[in-house]
């Protein structure tokens, strides 16, 4: 059986669908960043608005065409004729939707200004690197830093309730995950322990090539945070592929880089569940903490131990975070 990629899009929810695998090994393009001026604005709008001077609009389309599809760049490169015709405005658009690039009143308007949100994107060029963790590597160890905690408050949840006069760290991982109500608690605490554990072996294999950053597949043009596969981490030792993508790593899509850094360990931890889950039957999306705390919380516990959200919700709760959400601390 395939196992499920997940997609962490925009809205912090996963899209799933079964990866076919291939044999093959990942293809890293390094385009360099393009250097963007323009004269006045080029875009979607009347002459006055958006001249469209010829000169700039040969310098959109060349800045333009120098991003993969997966980044926001053209399916197909456009002519570089400095004609803003409705390719050139289709790519601007599609451009500005991959990387939430919107106007002061919060609308994706297919316009580039000299000055402003897309121009800057562009200026920053494709983002691919000689070495492409340079973006995200000042988070690892924070990620590693919540990870113990989270290791380290599971310890204290496995003694007896009678020490101390009580055990509220029993009580916290019994919040999210409900072990009280599973057929053997203390196993089941135990699996638990070992998917965060799981979890720091996948962290801790940087620079090697656990957590690198790859394309996102370009369609999904609301701009993807990351994505993994279920179960990847147990095929550490293979080849296996999907689209020429390993799937014993997790990937940082572009749009990764406007997290701020809560946002962005909480986003790892999540799609750390699923990479270190089974293979099948493992950890997917039963329930989201921003989206639904009621379904969240009612969740059995079969369902909780196999919910990524209830990993990084835990953690976050072991480090004074509870109730943390995602989708109002995205960015800084």
């Amino acid at each position: 059986m395939a196992p499920q990629i997940f997609i962490m899009k925009a809205d912090f929810t996963c899209t799933s669908f079964p990866a076919t695998m291939e044999n093959s090994t990942a293809v890293v393009d390094k385009t360099p960043a393009p250097t963007v001026k323009i004269s006045a604005a080029v875009g979607n709008a009347s002459w006055e608005r958006c001249p469209n001077y010829p000169e700039d609009v040969t310098t959109i389309q060349e800045a333009l065409n120098k991003f993969t599809p997966s980044e926001g760049g053209p399916e197909k490169p456009l002519s570089v004729n400095g004609i803003c015709d409705r390719r050139t405005i289709g790519a601007i658009v599609f451009f500005q939707k991959k990387w939430g690039l919107k106007n002061r009143w919060g609308i994706v308007d297919g316009i580039i200004d000299i000055e402003g949100g897309t121009i800057e994107r562009l200026r920053k060029g494709s983002g691919h690197r000689e070495n492409p963790l340079e973006d995200f590597i000042r988070y690892i160890p924070r990620v590693i830093e919540i990870l113990t905690a989270a290791r380290a408050a599971i310890t204290f949840a496995k003694l007896p309730a009678w020490f101390s006069g009580g055990n509220p760290e029993r009580q916290r991982i019994d919040r999210h995950f409900h072990v009280s109500q599973a057929n053997d608690p203390d196993r089941r605490i135990e699996e638990i322990e070992a998917i965060y554990q799981n979890m720091l072996t996948a962290i801790g294999y940087i620079p090697q090539g656990v957590i690198v950053t790859a394309e996102e597949p370009w369609q999904f043009t609301s701009g993807s945070h990351m994505f993994t596969f279920e179960g990847g981490y147990h095929h550490s030792n293979t080849r296996l592929t999907w689209k020429t993508i390993p799937v014993s790593s997790i990937y940082l899509c572009p749009n990764a880089r406007t997290l701020n850094r809560d946002a962005f360990v909480y986003a790892m931890i999540h799609e750390l569940a699923h990479f270190t889950g089974a293979v099948e039957n493992g950890i997917v999306d039963w329930a989201y903490f921003h989206l639904n705390q009621v379904k969240y919380s009612s969740l059995i516990p079969e369902l909780a131990y196999r919910n990524a959200d209830c990993y990084s919700q835990y953690a976050y709760e072991v480090i004074g975070m509870r109730n943390f959400n995602i989708a109002k601390n995205a960015v800084s």
